[in-house]
């Protein structure tokens, strides 16, 4: 499903089909803790994720928990994960931009060209429309299944924090999505023992990875899926 120079075609909505039920792990922001503690979690059971950047050309690794190095970045696209773009919709169209795409698809791994996330409320739809055609697919912050009708530009998610997950709602979609056959991505921030409101504990993150070991799903990266999504009928 690749639109002009590689990428998702604006305005591609269409009728997909998986092959199998399918599972994507996501971070948005590129904390420290989230390669350092959930990267090793997802590799010893050889799951790769997406992590997205919010800004590759400057990320810095001071703080207690700061944004992880770019180095730190290479070293997980290495090891199989896929690195993307946290789009800030005030610095979306600005003069580095072009830049951070460019050292994006620089980085050693996947062959796929990058995808990206935003906030769903916060970047208009003239802005979506626009950065559409410069990633493989975009992910946003809105609640859902991915199945059946699918906007390759509006990927939807299912959070892993404190205060709006559990081991029992994790199990409920987890049913829908092999009922119905859908893609569910999940994503969280900082993986550490005293999370952000947006995070989770490495603990809680494990138990998730370790509900999925035991059911027939397919895990793997945003961009992977999206490259083997089989169109059915188009809108």
């Amino acid at each position: 499903m690749r639109g002009r120079n590689g990428r998702t075609a604006v305005g591609n909505n269409a009728q997909y089909r998986l092959a199998q039920p399918t599972v994507s792990f996501s971070f948005d922001g590129f904390a420290r803790s989230a390669a350092r503690n959930a990267a090793p979690i997802l590799e010893d059971v050889g799951i790769a994720a997406t992590f997205y950047l919010s800004d590759p050309l400057t990320a810095s690794s001071t703080g207690a928990d700061g944004l992880a190095s770019l180095e730190l970045a290479k070293q997980l696209a290495w090891r199989g994960h896929q690195i993307g773009l946290l789009i800030d919709p005030t610095s979306a169209n600005g003069g580095s931009f072009g830049d951070n795409l460019a050292m994006l698809e620089s980085l050693p791994g996947s062959n796929l060209p990058p995808t990206c996330s935003y906030d769903s409320d916060v970047l208009p739809n003239v802005d979506r429309l626009a950065l559409s055609d410069r990633f493989f697919g975009m992910r946003g912050t809105r609640t859902g299944i991915n199945h059946g009708l699918i906007d390759p530009t509006q990927l939807m998610i299912h959070e892993l924090a404190g205060n709006s997950s559990t081991r029992g709602t994790i199990l409920t979609v987890l049913a829908e999505v092999e009922r119905t056959c859908g893609w569910l991505i999940f994503v969280t921030h900082d993986v550490r023992r005293h999370p952000s409101a947006l995070g989770c504990s490495p603990r809680y993150f494990a138990e998730i990875v370790d509900l999925l070991r035991y059911r027939d799903l397919r895990i793997c990266p945003v961009a992977d899926v999206l490259s083997q999504l089989e169109v059915v009928a188009s809108h």
